[in-house]
This record gives structure tokens, C-alpha cells and sequence, in this order.
């Protein structure tokens, strides 16, 4: 992953040749209007924009113009910012002045020392006096009393006349005023209209206009209309110019293209340009917004850039930097969110609960949510409702909808038990040889995952999802039905909705071979190297199951994977396999061995099957282990589980009646307390009139 790029800093550019937004001609205008100015009293100038709209960039190519011109003035920064809070943000000002003014040639001298004489009179006059708020702590216990209001006067213009005869221009660069309490923009304000009103002397101060008129006109000591107060006082009012045409789109996109670099990422450009176009684009109105959210960007990516959707991260940050409080809310409500996928699901839920006491425009947000989570629909006229995917898609996509996704996004790592892109990526190569995989596989049973399954089953989801881009489909196969029972046994059926590895076994096996050229082939090859017979059958099965066998619904011939035909040639293959096991002594050892019994008898020689069981079972303790593999757990409606046994099963291979007389007189001193409740399971299935009835078994148990 690409991460020697740092953030971008929204610090002011310095230099015009940096400008990418057309700012650039935007302040030599402006540097123009100042130099070939001749004024006899003060001149302001006043730059409005909004926050982050790059104001203090323009200033700085203001200043940087007009030091390169052979009559340049003499420039003097301040940024009362620096100073706010602080009691005497007057004198500072002041200070600032006279620092600007101390040049090599002395020639301002005599004014620094009288500007020091007026910014000490003014700090100790009372607001009224000026018309400057100052603070009573201001000056402390200076005793106002003994100011002298006409010998202030008379300082100020002689610095006024001093001034006016050196004939040389002054500009004064005052940044963040929209950045000060509302006391202190009045203050800066009649700072400017009335203390500091000196002839040659040119002020330009950069604000958000709407903030600023509305500190003029709060409070008791607010004006009544700002509008107007701020037109009294600026003589040059100039706006921010709206970014060279596609410059800030060119910036953005650039920015976050750099920030994926050679990476690979998963990116759905279509997807993108509907996103960016009415989600995104509308929030990004200045350079500090776009460098904002590029920087949110750039730092999820790098903690978790390998696992997500590109496209859904910048998508999520945007709603996190721009509508904080909605992001919030989504992060708490997962469920709400999320797809899953069964009927219904997700339809018609109510996310009215996003919006309470939320006051801002949210067609932008509305828009977002919509493309980020399908089962937001509050917006019908939404332009991915024509968009088809499903959960599995999803998933592979990396999408934050779906649920095994969504953390990643909000966690900002890759959740405990979880596979790490680059990790799965270098397992997925195994897959090209099928030993290797085989042992990953089974390296990866003995790790734990995540809501107690193992690391095999999180890998075996996502390496179903890349099935068909495998291009050794043979090896592939060959190492997943090698480990197959195996994986089966670790991580079991939890529910009718969570089959375990087995789904996703027979999910990922059927994907393989689906688009292979010799599918049969593999199968067979498979079936007859393997040490998975309940894999085996479970497989044949289901492949049996579009012939109509089974249960099954008998599928259009096109629509199936197997000719029956090669479906029979197979259950050949899987039978003379099962009795090589059965002749070396080692079948008892498979798992679920029921289903294995079953298919013998089904496609083999029934007798075989039988006489199997009847050796097998020759003594009492392997006849309740024999009978154990036939119990079901069952889940009531009151919640509780029982396990029930259901005698048809095991009637084509035991004389029930015969197990019936050993299960009475056999000696129960030596039963484990487990042995004991298969034996009574056995006892209670043959007194239920209906050995099926759940109600008949619930009813037994609790007497």
C-alpha cells in the first residue's frame, strides 16, 4: 500500500507560481488598484470569503506583487488572532505598526516614537472617549484620570502629518478578524475608522463578511445595521473569486488519486463519478475543504485502505467530516443498515430517527446514505435504485452494506478473527497447489476467528466470493476436498441461516468446477484422492438434487452442472472409495457417518452398507455410538433444544427390535452418563406413537 505520502497542510500558499485555482491574477488586480493609488487620507480595502476559502493565500500574493514592484510600499502584517484573548489587543496592534516602520534609513523613527506616545494614551482612555472597547483590565490600575485627551489628539496628527510628507505608502495586512470574539472585531473595526486612520496608509483586511456584520450588530454595543457600518469604513470591497473552472475538482481528485498511488484498489468509476457529482462535489466549495476531507481520506486509507471500497470510504468520510451526527448514528445502528439476505429483510425500515432535531440540508447526505446502504430508502428518486447486486456482491466488493464490512469502516482496523487483504491475497495464490492449500486450510481450522468460528471458515467465505477468478480450479478443488470433512467438523451448522463450512465448501467447489473444462473429471479425480466422504456425499447429493432426486426440483437441463449420467459415474467413484475405507478398518472414524451410510446403501451394494453395521455394531458400546450419529437437536417453540431420533434412519441397517432387547438387558453400572441418554433417547423413540412429533417428545421429556 502506498503510504510515503503525508497529509496535505491548508497553511496559505506563499509563492503565486503555487496557485492552481486563478487566484493569482485575482491579487496582482488588486495590487494594481493599491499602487497606482496616490491617496491622501486612508484607503480600505476588504477581501470576503468564507472559511477556508484561501483569503490569506490572497494576501500573501497581494504582498509578494507588490514587493516585486520597483515603488513598493512598506508592508506590515498583523493577525490580531495571535493576540485574542488577550486584554490589549490594541497596543499590539500598535506594537506590530511600529516594528513595520523601523527600516534601515532611520527615516520613520521620529513617527515610532510618537506612535508609542498615542498607543500609550489610547490604553489608557476610556472606551467612549474613541469609541474602542478596552477591557478594565486592560491597562490594569492605570489611573485614567490623568490622560490627556487634546495631546492625544495632537499626536495623532502630527503622526498623521509626518505621514502624509514622507509620501510613502503603507499597507497594513490584517488576516482572522472573522476569527475574533464579537467585542474584538468592533474593536479591530474602530481601530481602523477611528484610531489608525492615517493618510498613505492602506489597510486590506480578509473576513467572512456574514460573520463579521453579524458581530458588528450584537450586543448592546452592536450597530444597528453592519451591512452598512462595514460600507462606511471599507472603500474597496472585493469577494473572493469562485475557483478557476474545474480547478478544484482537478485538485480534489488528484489528491485523491495520489493518495492510492500503484495500489489496487476496489473502485467502480461509475459508481464514483454519480457520487462525487451529487454527494460529494456540492460540500467541496473551497481548497480547506477539499484538503479536509482528502486528509480524513488519506489517513483511513492507510490504516485499513486494503480491506475497503474506495469509493465507499470517501463516501463515509464525507459524511463524517460534513454531517457528523448522522455518522454517529449509523455507527450505532448497524443492523438498520446493513444487508442481509433473506426475504424482506431490510425493506421498509424506518430511518426517520437520523433526522430528529437535525436542521441542516441533507439532499447531499440523503444521496450518500442511498449509494452507501441499499435498505435506505427514504429517498425514492434515488439514481442507484436501478443498480442490481446482491449480498454476495457486496461482499466481494468490499462494501461497507454488508455486515461482515461494515466495522471496518467505523473501527478504522481490521476486526480480530479477520483475514487482512494482503494476507488472503498470498493464501488465495496457494490455491495452485493443492498440498499447500490443504495444509493453510488446516493451519487456519486451528486459529480462531471471529463470533467463535475459525479463521478457516472467514477465509473460506471470501475465497468463495473469488472462486472464478481461480485459474488452477483442479488444484483448488483437490486441496478444499482433501480437508473438507475436516473444516466440516470444525466449524459446523449453526442454524438453518448459518451452515457453516459445509455451504460454503459446496458454494466454493461448485463455483470452481462450474466454468471448468472438464468438470467430471475433477470431481472424480477429487472424490477417489480425498479423505472426505461426508464431503463427498454431501456434494453428490446436492448435484442430485437438479435431476430431482432428493427432494430437489428437477432443474431445466441447461441449468445443471452434471448430466446425470456423470452424476452416476461419480457415485461409482465415491462408493468404491468408501469401501476401501470400510475394508481397512478406518469408516468409523468419519465423521456424521449417517449421511455416508445412507449413499452407500443408495448407490452401492445395500447388503454391503448393512453387513458393515451389523460387524460394526457387534458389541454395546459401539451400537450407542452407532445410534448417537443419528440424534437430531431440534428447536422448540419455547425456545428450548431437545434431541430427538428418528427410527426410520436406522431401520435399513438395525433390526430395531433386536437393539431394543440388547438396550434392556444391557448393563447400565457401566454406561457413561452420556451412553445412558442415548440408550433413553432410544426407549422414548420407540413409545412415542409418532416418533416425528416434536410436541410428543417435549411432553416426554418434561414428565
Amino acid at each position: 500500500m502506498n503510504r510515503q505520502q503525508g497529509l496535505l497542510s491548508d497553511s496559505a500558499l506563499e509563492n503565486p507560481e503555487q496557485d492552481q485555482f486563478g487566484y493569482s491574477s485575482f491579487a496582482e488586480n488588486i495590487a494594481d488598484t493599491i499602487s497606482i493609488r496616490t491617496p491622501a487620507d486612508e484607503f480600505v480595502v476588504g477581501i470576503y470569503g468564507q472559511w477556508g476559502a484561501g483569503k490569506s493565500t490572497v494576501l500573501n500574493f497581494v504582498e509578494q506583487n507588490l514587493e516585486e514592484r520597483s515603488d513598493s510600499p512598506v508592508v506590515i502584517r498583523f493577525n490580531p488572532w495571535w493576540f485574542s484573548g488577550q486584554p490589549d489587543l490594541i497596543n499590539k496592534f500598535f506594537s506590530q505598526f511600529r516594528a513595520g516602520l523601523d527600516l534601515e534609513d532611520n527615516r520613520f523613527d521620529n513617527i515610532r516614537e510618537k506612535i508609542a506616545t498615542l498607543s500609550r494614551g489610547v490604553s489608557k482612555l476610556p472606551a467612549e472617549a474613541v469609541g474602542v472597547p478596552i477591557s478594565p483590565v486592560a491597562k490594569g490600575v492605570a489611573d485614567v484620570t490623568e490622560t490627556d485627551e487634546p495631546e492625544l489628539g495632537e499626536v495623532k496628527e502630527s503622526i498623521s502629518e509626518a505621514l502624509r510628507e514622507s509620501d510613502q505608502q503603507i499597507v497594513v495586512f490584517i488576516d482572522d478578524i472573522d476569527r475574533l470574539t464579537n467585542d474584538e472585531i468592533r474593536q479591530m473595526f474602530r481601530l481602523v475608522k477611528s484610531v489608525a486612520d492615517f493618510p498613505n496608509v492602506t489597510y486590506v483586511l480578509a473576513f467572512d463578511r456574514d460573520v463579521v456584520v453579524e458581530a458588528l450588530e450584537e450586543g448592546e454595543r452592536g450597530v444597528q445595521n453592519g451591512d452598512r457600518y462595514l460600507e462606511k469604513i471599507v472603500q474597496l470591497s472585493q469577494h473572493m473569486p469562485i475557483p478557476a473552472d474545474n480547478s478544484l475538482h482537478v485538485f480534489f481528485t488528484n489528491r485523491l488519486d495520489a493518495i492510492v498511488g500503484e495500489d489496487e484498489v476496489t473502485f467502480n468509476k461509475t459508481h464514483w463519478q454519480t457520487v462525487y457529482r451529487h454527494g460529494i462535489d456540492p460540500l467541496i466549495e473551497t481548497p480547506r475543504s477539499a484538503i479536509r476531507l482528502t486528509n480524513a481520506v488519506k489517513t483511513s486509507y492507510g490504516a485499513i485502505g486494503d480491506e475497503v471500497n474506495y469509493v465507499d470510504l470517501i463516501a463515509i468520510e464525507t459524511l463524517r467530516i460534513h454531517f457528523n451526527e448522522i455518522y454517529e448514528k449509523i455507527r450505532e445502528n448497524k443492523t438498520r443498515f446493513t444487508v442481509r439476505n433473506h426475504p424482506n429483510q431490510g425493506k421498509d425500515l424506518d430511518h426517520d430517527f437520523l433526522w430528529e432535531n437535525y436542521e441542516k440540508p441533507v439532499d447531499t447526505a440523503e444521496m450518500l446514505l442511498s449509494y452507501l446502504f441499499p435498505r435506505y430508502s427514504r429517498n425514492e428518486i434515488s439514481p442507484w435504485k436501478s443498480i442490481s447486486e446482491n449480498e454476495d456482491t457486496y461482499r466481494k466488493r468490499k462494501r461497507i452494506c454488508h455486515p461482515d464490512m461494515f466495522n471496518y469502516y467505523f473501527r478504522q482496523t481490521v476486526p480480530e478473527g479477520e483475514i487482512p487483504q494482503e494476507e488472503f491475497t498470498s493464501l488465495k495464490t496457494s490455491a495452485q497447489d493443492h498440498e499447500k492449500f490443504a495444509q493453510i486450510l488446516l493451519d487456519l481450522s486451528e486459529q480462531e476467528g471471529k463470533s467463535g468460528r475459525s479463521r478457516a471458515y472467514n477465509f473460506l467465505k471470501r475465497f468463495q466470493e473469488h472462486s472464478r477468478e481461480i485459474e488452477t480450479r483442479k488444484e483448488a478443488t483437490l486441496g478444499l476436498f482433501e480437508v473438507a470433512d475436516h473444516l466440516v467438523q470444525v466449524d459446523p451448522r449453526a442454524n438453518s441461516l448459518d451452515d457453516g463450512n459445509i455451504g460454503l465448501l459446496f458454494q466454493t467447489v461448485y463455483s470452481l468446477i462450474e466454468e471448468a473444462d472438464k468438470p467430471t473429471q475433477i470431481l472424480d479425480d477429487a472424490i477417489s484422492t480425498s479423505h472426505s466422504p461426508y464431503f463427498g456425499a454431501y456434494l453428490l447429493g446436492l448435484l442430485s438434487q437438479e435431476h430431482g432426486e432428493y427432494g430437489g426440483t428437477e432443474r431445466l437441463e441447461r441449468e445443471r452442472l452434471l448430466q446425470y449420467e456423470d452424476i452416476c459415474d461419480l457415485r461409482e467413484t465415491w462408493v468404491n472409495q468408501i469401501e476401501n475405507q470400510a475394508s481397512r478398518g478406518d469408516l468409523a472414524d468419519v465423521d456424521r457417518i449417517n449421511l455416508v451410510l445412507e449413499r452407500w446403501r443408495d448407490w452401492g451394494d445395500s447388503d454391503d452398507a448393512v453387513e458393515w453395521v451389523r460387524r460394526y455394531t457387534a458389541d454395546n458400546e459401539s451400537l450407542i455410538e452407532f445410534i448417537e450419529y443419528f440424534l437430531t437437536d431440534v428447536n422448540a417453540s419455547t425456545g428450548e433444544t431437545y434431541e430427538i431420533l428418528k427410527l426410520e434412519q436406522i431401520e435399513p441397517f438395525l433390526d430395531i427390535e433386536d437393539v431394543e432387547s440388547r438396550f434392556n438387558t444391557i448393563d447400565d453400572s457401566g454406561l457413561t452418563e452420556r451412553q445412558e441418554e442415548v440408550v433413553e433417547i432410544f426407549i422414548q423413540a420407540q413409545s412415542l406413537e409418532d416418533p416425528n412429533s416434536l410436541e410428543g417428545w417435549a411432553f416426554n421429556r418434561d414428565r
